[in-house]
């Protein structure tokens, strides 16, 4: 699954950006809020999941996405994009 991501991420960001699971969604990428929305529909599209609301502030790291998508989503009743 993290080749998938790191896949869909590249659709985003310039050619030239090097992508692993360390990089920074903002400061390596330059990824912003508008892009990240993107990315986020992007994810649940091709993976079919549902990514938590509250779960993408702790998002900072390429690899964070994998922890949002492993959460689930649908815990504790949070708003689901």
């Amino acid at each position: 699954m993290n080749s998938k991501i790191i896949e869909i991420i590249r659709k985003y960001v310039s050619s030239d950006s090097e992508i692993t699971l360390e990089s920074k969604i903002e400061n390596d990428l330059y990824i912003d809020s508008l892009k990240m929305l993107e990315i986020i529909c992007d994810l649940e599209n091709s993976l079919n999941v549902k990514i938590c609301f509250s779960d993408l502030k702790n998002v900072v790291f390429v690899k964070d996405f994998l922890e949002c998508i492993q959460s689930g989503g649908e815990k504790n009743g949070d708003e689901i994009l």
